[in-house]
């Protein structure tokens, strides 16, 4: 029997045995395998998982026969390179130097010898298995190295969890999401976050974040959120400018805030953002007048209507005394100043507030405007429209400006216009949405010339 099949037999992976013959995987990639070959390799999460688990078992579980090792006085060559137990090597000979082995290294287990084909590969103390990197890690190399990035800024985070919370691990150790809590999520966080920040500092990249973040999960299913991959909650990179959300990007930068210096703070980018204070608006003063004139002014005003000229001019002389008086009290400004609702008065004091009246575009050419919207009443295909404009004696070809056609237009404005749609109130609250008739009624209402408010003030 295949080497690759029985292992899969025998972990009870047998279903999955036709993938890995299809990919080529043979006796010697077997043991090289990664993340993204066996998430091809095996689709579905749970037996992926249980096949990382047994693969981690059984190289770790795997005897390595060393053979002789060059002086240390001689750089390292491509020489015959055997292995041993990690145990069993003595710290002090392990030289931190990146160890390029042959291509053939004999490695024992109690069933089968082997050989992996591994050119450049790095050795460490022991295998491992790791979820966020491949199986197979490297050894410490020097940091003018150009492999010495960001990306290898890893920690054991299971062993660190298992020595500093035993209590916690056990409970993780059970898979049963329902007995993890926020608070127990908040106490590993901390400690993952302390632990990184005592061995690769306190500014780590958005990758180390997201690496971080994808080893938790990795080492703990059980961690894993409902949402997208399942790390978002731990951490998840700002988009368009965003700031990074989770649980370990707000320890970094509250580790940050509380133990940097200012000094520290500015050689790092960080800084406090000033606060935006809304300054409340200015409003007109005004200059106080208790001049005998202005009383003068103001007590002819009161009684006197005419002529409209004087009594515009007047209001407009008094009108820094009486805006000073109106934010000074208002109660009785209308008593003491009677024509201070007059439309000519309002005009004119808008003037002073505001300039003059800037142009309206729409208003001066208004003319074309009503031509334009009369022609697309009458083909815009609804009935109301087109009728009410087959009604009028115009002629819709000309371009002549005329009071009807412009009081024509603004009536099939809101024929053209989209139905606003909006809620009655009430037990049950409907949402209503007018028929063109209703928005006809209520769109706009033409008042007579002789109107109320020219009736109220004839001056």
């Amino acid at each position: 029997m295949d080497f690759v099949e029985q292992k899969l037999e025998e972990w009870n992976l047998q279903e999955y045995f036709s993938n890995f013959q299809n990919e080529g995987i043979d006796e010697e990639s077997f043991i090289l395998l990664d993340n993204e070959t066996l998430k091809t390799l095996i689709p579905k999460a749970g037996p992926r998982l249980k096949f990382k688990k047994y693969l981690n078992s059984f190289i770790q579980t795997t005897n390595f026969s060393s053979g002789s090792i060059s002086d240390s006085s001689t750089p390292p060559s491509n020489s015959d390179i055997t292995f041993s137990n990690p145990d069993a090597v003595s710290t002090a000979s392990v030289v931190p130097q990146t160890i390029l082995p042959h291509s053939d290294c004999n490695i024992s287990d109690s069933s089968i010898n082997k050989n992996i084909s591994n050119n450049q590969c790095n050795i460490e103390e022991y295998l491992t298995l790791n979820d966020s990197e491949s199986f197979y890690t490297s050894t410490p190399i020097p940091q003018s190295s150009p492999l010495s990035t960001s990306c290898q800024k890893k920690i054991n985070i299971r062993e660190i969890v298992r020595l500093k919370l035993p209590d916690i691990f056990a409970k993780l150790e059970e898979g049963d999401p329902t007995n993890i809590n926020v608070l127990q999520k908040y106490r590993i966080n901390r400690l993952v976050v302390k632990t990184y920040i005592e061995n690769h500092g306190c500014s780590p990249t958005t990758k180390n974040k997201l690496d971080l973040a994808k080893d938790i999960v990795n080492n703990f299913p059980v961690l894993k959120g409902s949402d997208g991959e399942g790390f978002e909650q731990w951490f998840s990179p700002g988009v368009r400018g965003a700031p990074s959300t989770g649980f370990i990007a707000d320890r970094f930068k509250n580790f940050r805030a509380r133990n940097l210096s200012v000094v520290e703070k500015q050689e790092l980018g960080i800084q406090r953002k000033p606060k935006l204070i809304k300054r409340p608006e200015k409003k007109y003063p005004g200059i106080e007048d208790s001049s005998v004139e202005f009383f003068q002014k103001q007590q002819w005003l009161k009684e006197n209507i005419s002529p409209l000229e004087k009594v515009v001019q007047l209001m407009k002389e008094t009108f820094e005394g009486r805006r000073f008086e109106i934010l000074k009290n208002s109660t009785n400004i209308t008593s003491n100043w009677p024509r201070i609702l007059n439309p000519h008065v309002i005009e004119e004091e808008f003037k002073l507030l505001y300039g003059e009246k800037k142009s309206d575009s729409l208003c001066l050419e208004f003319g074309v405007t009503a031509s334009l919207i009369i022609h697309q009443a009458k083909h815009c295909g609804r009935k109301c429209a087109e009728e009410f404009v087959s009604s009028l004696n115009l002629d819709l070809n000309s371009t002549e400006t005329s009071t009807e056609r412009i009081c024509c237009a603004l009536v099939l404005l809101p024929l053209l216009l989209p139905q606003g749609v909006f809620k009655r109130n009430g037990a049950k609250k409907l949402k209503i949405r007018p028929t063109s008739s209703q928005s006809l009624d209520h769109f706009i209402q033409f008042i007579p010339v002789r109107s109320i408010l020219l009736l109220a003030f004839p001056y």
